[in-house]
């Protein structure tokens, strides 16, 4: 399909015509909404006040009646008819009956307190049942009651008042009226019209319906008729409606007034825009040809003897801006070329300082898509290679990595931690982090004066590592140094306290002979103590001979168990030792460090068990891994045992069961490290069996030469 390009003018009349179009539309839309906003405002508005006017006229006619039959059910004639038959038939009977052979007057009957008729008749069959309930209801309560009726098509409203007897202010009987209501309401709406229609309703049921078009009616208004007395069963409504539709008229009005509008204008536009074209097309003609021959860079016949007109002196200023705009243009190409080159060759140099980097480097832009990073970052994140591309979110590399090195966490409380760090993104924070190697990194993260982030990952899992032990290594100095202190001063105290009673003199031998005996012991303390952390600060080299020898083994057991026969003694515990294999064994040990080892572990058994029995074991075993003969060396005591998170660092320097300075048992936690130094030099292992309360057995395994 080809399309026809419109000349400037035509084009310019087409546009004037649907621009004044448009207005004419927009303001015939906004009057006709307004028009359709302001019908159901107006009609609510006369329906309301006609309604009005019919609601007084009808609650002024039914209230008259009611308060003629009050005045007259409070009168003497009515209660002293109630007790004096004869008085009743010679006066109140004849005024009853002249009242109803009035036209228009209200019918009445006199009831007495069971509600029997006594005198006067209403005008109208009413059903006798319902019509006695009214009147002892109205007696009952001593209150007025008023109550609708239906009678042959027509709607009645029956007044009952109570006579009330002065004296003794009891009912003694009723009086009864009844209004023709839907008579009277037919009465009052003759001169409505059949452009309106009413209706009366009794608690939303309809009594009556003077057009009988209540449902197709609009714009309905409803007025409860003010009655001086409530009536039973519920108020009585009047609901006013309008029986015309009342949009036609008025949208047709206003839709012609606008086509009206719209065929005037639009020829007035038409012939007015069709001038106006033609004289700005004209000059513009002259404009273009001119602007083809600049372009085109042919010369312009102008007249220059100041005759020119305006057309003239555009084009002979376009001819020039164009030889300007040519000079500007060949500048600006050679400095931009110029600036292109800069910049590629400072992005080169930032690219290669970047990869130089030993860091993971990275850079987001001021939206959070990731810009740059380099070989190190993808690295770092190998297992998100897919996801490490220019353009990407930084919450979904985020997201992607926490799930990787925390796949522990459920998703709740990982989306808690990524707005955690999302935060700290946001604000450049540095943040101290643990990865799932247990490295340990540190993310800095800093915002630059563009918005963008620059992120730099450094591994300082050295310098934890370093800080860490140093922390250890002071707490460990503490605790040494408290527990010496403590260690030292013991033995000390006994020796100064002793030599300062033996210093006294006029002692008894016996005491003498005690107290230099209490010397000796904390000497023989003080000194095993010294050997201990001399032996554990020097190390295996010194003092110790580790080359292997003939040993007779059960002599070894015998002189260990010899040697600590006293201090058992003293605690009243059995010492034992014993050989578990071929008389007189003779192996090729190394004999002084297996002497220590062994006095370490015997020392250690006595100290922590307070009654029982101490045995020192030997016999020969097999590797499980290697198959090879081992020499078992086992001391077991029935002391305290040894809790379970103990057994792990029993064997560590400065560890004691209890490390605090109130502890029953002395010593410098040192026994069981030299124990393992010394055995492991040796080419063995060591370790220990124990439960809490039921006592302890540390072992040794030895290998034998072939």
């Amino acid at each position: 399909m080809q399309f026809v390009r419109l000349s400037l003018t035509e084009r310019i009349k087409r546009t004037s015509f649907a621009l004044t179009m448009f207005i004419i539309v927009t303001l015939g839309s906004v009057m006709l909404g307004i028009t359709v906003l302001e019908i159901p405002n107006n009609q609510n508005e006369l329906h309301s006040s006609n309604l009005a006017v019919l609601g007084d006229v009808l609650s002024s006619d039914i209230n008259n009646e009611i308060e003629d039959l009050r005045i007259l059910s409070q009168s003497p004639l009515v209660w002293t008819s109630l007790t004096d038959s004869a008085g009743r038939d010679a006066y109140l009977k004849p005024f009853l009956e002249s009242r109803a052979s009035v036209p228009q007057g209200l019918s009445a009957m006199l009831v007495d307190y069971r509600g029997r008729p006594l005198i006067g008749k209403l005008s109208v069959d009413l059903d006798a049942q319902a019509l006695e309930q009214s009147f002892l209801r109205s007696i009952t309560k001593s209150q007025p009651s008023i109550e609708v009726f239906r009678s042959q098509n027509r709607i009645l409203l029956v007044f009952v008042f109570p006579v009330i007897y002065p004296y003794t202010k009891d009912a003694i009987g009723a009086l009864a009226g009844v209004v023709d209501l839907g008579g009277l309401a037919q009465k009052r709406t003759a001169k409505i019209g059949t452009d309106h229609g009413l209706a009366l309703l009794q608690a939303d049921q309809v009594l009556m319906d003077l057009q009988g078009t209540l449902e197709a009616g609009n714009f309905p208004v409803s007025l409860n008729l003010a009655l001086t007395e409530d009536v039973h069963g519920g108020a009585l409504t009047l609901r006013y409606y309008g029986m015309d539709n009342p949009w036609v008229l008025p949208i047709i009005s206003h839709l012609m007034a606008a086509a009206a509008a719209a065929f005037i204008l639009g020829a007035l536009t038409w012939k007015l825009s069709a001038v106006l074209a033609k004289r700005i097309t004209g000059r513009l003609n002259d404009l273009v040809d001119h602007c083809r021959k600049v372009l085109a860079r042919q010369g312009i016949s102008t007249d220059d003897s100041g005759m020119l007109d305006e057309m003239d002196l555009l084009s002979k200023t376009l001819r020039t801006t164009l030889q300007a705009y040519d000079t500007v243009n060949a500048k600006l190409e050679a400095l931009v070329q110029d600036r292109t080159q800069q910049l590629s060759q400072s992005e080169e140099r930032f690219r290669n300082a970047v990869e130089a980097l030993d860091q993971p480097f990275v850079i987001f832009d001021a939206q959070d898509k990731l810009l740059y990073c380099n070989t190190k970052f993808q690295n770092e994140y190998a297992s998100l290679v897919p996801l490490i591309h220019p353009g990407q979110l930084f919450e979904v590399i985020l997201r992607a990595r926490l799930e990787v090195d925390h796949p522990e966490i459920p998703t709740m409380d990982l989306e808690a931690l990524v707005r955690d760090r999302m935060t700290d993104h946001l604000f450049g924070d540095v943040r101290l982090d643990q990865t799932r190697s247990g490295r340990w990194v540190r993310d800095i993260q800093r915002r630059t004066a563009n918005g963008e982030t620059v992120g730099l990952r450094v591994d300082i899992s050295e310098l934890v590592m370093a800080r860490e032990q140093a922390e250890s290594a002071n707490i460990a100095k503490s605790q040494f140094l408290a527990m010496m202190s403590h260690e030292l001063r013991t033995p000390l105290n006994g020796v100064i306290g002793a030599a300062q009673l033996l210093q006294s003199g006029d002692l008894d031998p016996s005491v003498q002979q005690r107290l230099i005996q209490s010397v000796l012991q904390s000497s023989e303390v003080l000194l095993n103590l010294l050997n201990d952390l001399l032996l554990f600060s020097t190390g295996d080299e010194e003092g110790v001979e580790f080359a292997p020898e003939p040993v007779q083994l059960d002599l070894l057991l015998q002189e260990i168990v010899s040697k600590f026969q006293k201090p058992a003694l003293r605690k009243g515990l059995e010492l034992s030792a014993h050989w578990h294999g071929e008389a007189h064994p003779c192996f090729a040990l190394s004999r002084r460090p297996l002497w220590v080892v062994l006095e370490k572990l015997m020392d250690n058994a006595i100290k922590f068990t307070a009654k029982g029995a101490v045995s020192l074991d030997a016999r020969l075993c097999q590797s499980e891994t290697t198959r090879k003969n081992l020499l078992e060396l086992s001391v077991a005591d029935t002391g305290m045992g040894i809790e379970a998170q103990q057994q792990v660092s029993i064997f560590s320097p400065f560890v004691q069961l209890d490390p605090t300075s109130t502890r029953s048992h002395g010593g410098a936690g040192v026994g069981l490290s030299i124990v393992r130094r010394l055995v492991e030099r040796m080419g063995g292992e060591v370790g220990l069996r124990s439960e809490p309360g039921q006592g302890s057995t540390f072992w040794v395994r030895l290998p034998l030469a072939e």
